[in-house]
């Protein structure tokens, strides 16, 4: 494990532009999830997420998700959930989100090697904030809708309990009053260990790129680890 933790920080040091100290771009996520089968490929669960920022020293946002998921056949499943999220927004405080979201996953298999695909929809309504400014001019969206593109490698290693992989993610707006197009851009490193048969943990590095100007609280690069068990 320690190894794992050693590796997947190198990686974080190749991700990261240089950056000077006072722009913060460290943080992390910490993540845990329950599942429970219902029936035959329906399952539902729970997640409680908390990330940091400002070098790990400040709270970015809580998360809490609830969702149902649906094995269609082998290569396809599908969910759909909802998030209720407290966000740091800076010089603004603290502000309550409502997210619901759904999303379809397809994957094929060579040797060992898993290529998968997910497009989720989500959309986000900003509690107390208006769309349009004192002069009556549609300044933001809210509820913002958000297209999640993302592309995921795995590889299953012979005999190990370690299976490595890397993701792109792509945020596309779809309803922005100035335009829509590409939002920011998540990479993510990273590795799944397998605790037992219902238990698993993950460690991973991503950097974030904003393609505009960005109002939350978030770090450019991040170390996460997250734990998923099934009921």
């Amino acid at each position: 494990m320690r190894k794992a933790i050693l590796l997947t920080a190198a990686v974080a040091a190749l991700l990261c532009p240089a950056r000077t100290a006072a722009q913060s771009t460290w943080g992390s996520v910490l993540e845990a999830g329950a599942t429970h089968k219902i029936v035959s490929g329906l399952s539902a669960g729970a997640t409680v997420e908390h990330r940091s920022f400002d070098n790990f020293g400040k709270t970015e946002r809580w998360q809490l998700s609830a969702a149902l998921n649906y094995r269609v056949c082998k290569n396809l499943k599908t969910d759909a959930g909802y998030c209720f999220i407290r966000q740091n927004r800076l010089e603004n405080g603290w502000e309550n989100r409502n997210r619901w979201y759904a999303s379809a996953t397809g994957s094929v298999r060579w040797n060992r090697f898993e290529l998968s695909l997910r497009e989720r929809f989500q959309s986000t309504h900003r509690n107390g904030v208006s769309e349009y400014n004192k002069k009556g001019r549609r300044v933001r969206a809210n509820p913002k809708h958000v297209l999640k593109s993302r592309l995921e490698l795995e590889y299953d290693i012979d005999k190990c309990r370690f299976t490595p992989f890397c993701s792109v993610e792509l945020f596309h707006t779809l309803n922005a009053p100035d335009g829509n197009g590409l939002e920011k851009c998540r990479t993510s490193v990273g590795s799944e260990y397998t605790i037992s048969r219902r238990q698993k943990i993950s460690l991973f590095a991503r950097h974030i790129h904003y393609d505009g100007t960005k109002d939350d609280a978030e770090s450019d690069f991040q170390i996460g680890l997250s734990y998923a068990i099934k009921l």
